[in-house]
């Protein structure tokens, strides 16, 4: 029982950690510093400004809020008027901050601007392409319609970026198009696909729907089972499966049927038989952002198949629980004891009773043993740091604590010297590369580490050469990580 639940709690885990594979470019671990043309930062006064690749201020610090830079327009909030507007690079208004939000769509060649509570369309050049005539309005990345909802009757229509009506406000909730050639429109209880017309290809008539990829696949429920339509509104799999599809970027999806589990393509053709048993995905399925694999068992014979339905792993004695590119954390089924593995099998960390081993999918060249630590103020779970060799990087008194995962590097690890309150930086042979003494470290691809202490934060080099002194309470370069 209580190996069921630590399994439960690991994907539970596994499932609350952002799902990125190596080198994305939209993962913050793998970003470049010196690819920014700008930076946003924040003074001592809490207002934003901006750093160009160098480092150097190009705009002082005199918003309330800002964006980054999007096709040369920075959206900006006026601490005077507590308004926004839109900036060019010289930090000049192109648009006064007059508007309660801005929103940018399209990579800023329009954006959705709010007038007191209602909402209405606005160009790269300022121009208020509609009147303040909607409740909401949502949008895709790339798409030249949105979705508009009517402040009286709360019914939805779609509206082109030009500003032209394409359908009336009949449907009870909506999708945005966000790069697919059909949507789904719901009226009354019932969902339904239209096109950018709004014409329908499938009358309302579905259960519920889900967005299953970003090439118009959608998945459709009815009668308590779940199908696949695509683009021209033609079911592609018949509404005979357990779960609805997610497809990943190689256009694999898991399929289940009478909970057994295969591999399907966009095209509906089955990869892999549904021939497998998942107890990874028993309570939460197809949830298969990270690594873009998914274990199976059958017969006895565990094995992870990658997203193009190609087996990385298989054995009849280690189950594995959760793993990353170079690491699996699995259960010896004949010991009955949690191991941690290479795709070869070989043993390289083995948990006891008072350690609980992670593998995690920030983490390809490092894993932890878990544990308990008691102190004064009371106990909390702390990890050791162990490399692919299985050597521990971390003796005492240093400990880990897991809540910095998100920060590693490929052969780097922030850790925190819990005695002393206090980050530092080790590397996969566990050399102290900076002392504690940060009240956290980021260091990103470029080999540039950015490190706070007391209130403002540095820029430097690996070897500790400052490249932007301690100037600003914050470097900016991702919003909302």
């Amino acid at each position: 029982m209580k190996k069921l639940v630590l399994n439960f709690l690991m994907i539970l885990l596994l499932i609350n950690i952002v799902a990125c594979r190596s080198e994305d470019p939209d993962d913050p671990r793998y970003t470049r510093l010196s690819d920014f043309d700008y930076l946003l930062v924040r003074d001592t006064s809490l207002r934003y400004g901006f750093i160009d690749s160098e480092f150097n201020e190009v705009i002082e610090c005199r918003f309330s809020n800002a964006t980054f830079f999007e096709n040369g327009l920075s959206i900006v909030k006026d601490p005077n008027t507590n308004k926004y507007g839109l900036i060019d690079i010289n930090g000049d208004y192109v648009v006064e901050s007059q508007y309660e939000s801005i929103t940018s769509i399209n990579d800023s060649n329009y954006f959705i601007v709010q007038h007191e509570d209602l909402y209405g369309l606005m160009n790269i050049h300022g121009v208020e392409l509609t009147e303040f005539l909607y409740s909401e309005i949502k949008y895709g990345e790339y798409e030249p319609i949105v979705a508009i909802k009517d402040p009286e009757t709360e019914k939805w229509g779609y509206l082109s970026l030009s500003g032209t009506t394409l359908t009336d406000f009949i449907y009870d909730e909506v999708y945005a198009f966000n790069g697919r050639q059909i949507t789904a429109v719901k009226v009354g209880d019932e969902w339904g696909i239209v096109n950018s017309t709004g014409n329908y290809l499938i009358s309302p008539r579905f259960s519920n729907v889900f967005m299953s990829s970003p090439n118009s696949l959608i998945s459709v429920r009815q009668d308590g089972a779940w199908g696949l339509v695509n683009s021209s509104g033609t079911l592609v799999l018949p509404i005979e499966y357990d779960f609805y599809f997610r497809f990943n970027e190689n256009g694999i999806s898991a399929i289940r049927q009478d909970k057994m589990y295969g591999l399907v393509n966009e095209s509906g053709e089955i990869v892999v038989d549904m021939l497998y048993k998942s107890n990874e995905y028993m309570f939460f399925p197809m949830f298969l952002e990270f690594p873009n694999s998914v274990t199976f068992n059958k017969d006895q014979k565990y094995y992870i198949f990658d997203y193009d339905g190609d087996i990385i792993f298989s054995s009849v004695r280690y189950s594995p629980i959760m793993y990353n590119e170079n690491l699996i954390l699995a259960e010896d089924m004949i010991r009955h004891e949690e191991v941690v593995i290479n795709y070869n099998s070989r043993i390289i960390g083995e948990a006891d009773e008072d350690l609980t081993y992670k593998v995690l999918p920030y983490f390809e060249n490092f894993f932890f043993a878990e544990h308990i630590l008691t102190r004064d103020t009371g106990s909390l779970f702390v990890a050791d740091v162990y490399n692919l060799k299985g050597d521990l990087l971390t003796p005492d008194p240093t400990k880990y604590d897991r809540y910095v995962t998100n920060y590693s590097r490929k052969d780097y690890i922030p850790v925190e010297y819990l005695d002393l309150g206090a980050y530092g930086l080790i590397d996969s042979k566990g050399n102290v590369v900076f002392e504690p003494e940060y009240l956290w470290i980021r260091i990103f691809d470029d080999d540039v580490v950015m490190a706070k202490k007391d209130r403002l934060v540095c820029i430097m080099d690996l070897e500790g050469n400052i490249i932007l002194d301690y100037k600003y309470v914050d470097i900016i370069y991702e919003i909302d990580w």
